[in-house]
């Protein structure tokens, strides 16, 4: 196994898996930080792709969920995958909080408790949505179509013709849910990104797509800007925060404006966000404390 075998139980020694994806065996290069971070601990950090057949997760004392960015293209197997390691590891975020978290259908809940979110009109698979009628009941001239299980912004499409969005949206009702969500023109000055380690915002950054996309991830040419939240920022996040009732030893919070001004949530990420260390260094040094308090 790409780990140690024969670790034993008896009291932590450290060993840290770092739950990556086959396209990414070495992790992203943005955790760079955390790593460095843990091993100033006197931890070992081990990058361990989450789907490898052949490793023994009991072997380590704990695994933090890092970048398996590709869980969404099989969720079903990387749901079962999080119940085995959990049973065999201590998993962070723990396996409760990953499944809640692994489909969009979370951003009712936070809605429920009181959080501003992006509205949202929900199709569920199998089932006909049409999308004309959709956007003449809410009223919305423009929109956005993706799946409500996603990362990157895999199947995000913005409704120009509308024949086309609606062979779109069918495609996604053949294979599981989806979602329709206004397009807010606030898009355009970018998204911010508040990271907050054990339920307290450590950085902010903010995510602007490049000319004429919409979409703010850097693979797809997104800026990425340290970025300091304002009043009504910090009060969205720590609205976010007190309505988390999943433990989370990380989560980013990201938001965008409504027409009115109003910070509105797009996306809690409680499972495997980019933390941006890179922009936030010091984050690091506050994964690896809570990594160390829970050994």
């Amino acid at each position: 196994m790409p780990g140690a075998r024969g670790h034993g139980r008896g009291r932590p020694s450290g060993l840290i898996a770092l739950a990556t994806s086959e396209e990414l065996p070495e992790l992203d290069p943005d955790d760079a930080p955390l790593v460095a971070a843990l091993a100033e601990r006197g931890l070992e950090p081990r990058p361990v792709v989450w789907s490898d057949p052949d490793v023994d997760w009991a072997a380590f004392d704990l695994c933090l969920v890092r970048s398996v960015w590709d869980y969404f293209h099989r969720p079903a197997e990387f749901l079962d995958w999080v119940e085995r390691a959990g049973r065999a590891v201590p998993l962070w975020n723990p396996p409760e909080t990953v499944r809640w978290n692994a489909h969009k259908s979370y951003l009712r809940d936070l809605e429920a408790r009181g959080v501003a979110v992006i509205p949202t009109a929900w199709a569920r698979r199998g089932e006909a949505a049409d999308l004309a009628a959709i956007l003449a009941e809410r009223g919305w001239d423009d929109a956005v179509v993706k799946p409500a299980v996603a990362g990157g912004s895999l199947g995000l499409r913005r409704v120009g013709d509308v024949a086309a969005a609606q062979a779109h949206l069918d495609r996604l009702l053949a294979e599981g849910d989806a979602m329709i969500q206004p397009f807010l023109p606030s898009i355009g000055d970018g998204e911010l990104s508040v990271i907050c380690i054990e339920g307290e915002p450590r950085h902010a950054v903010r995510k602007t797509p490049r000319a004429g996309d919409i979409r703010v991830q850097p693979e797809h040419g997104g800026v990425v800007e340290r970025a300091e939240p304002d009043a009504a920022e910090a009060e969205a996040v720590a609205t976010v925060l007190a309505a988390l009732d999943h433990p989370a030893l990380y989560a980013r919070v990201d938001l965008v404006r409504s027409p009115e001004g109003e910070p509105l949530v797009i996306e809690l990420e409680c499972i495997e966000p980019r933390l941006f260390f890179e922009q936030g260094p010091e984050t690091a040094a506050h994964v690896a404390d809570a990594v160390l308090a829970r050994l």
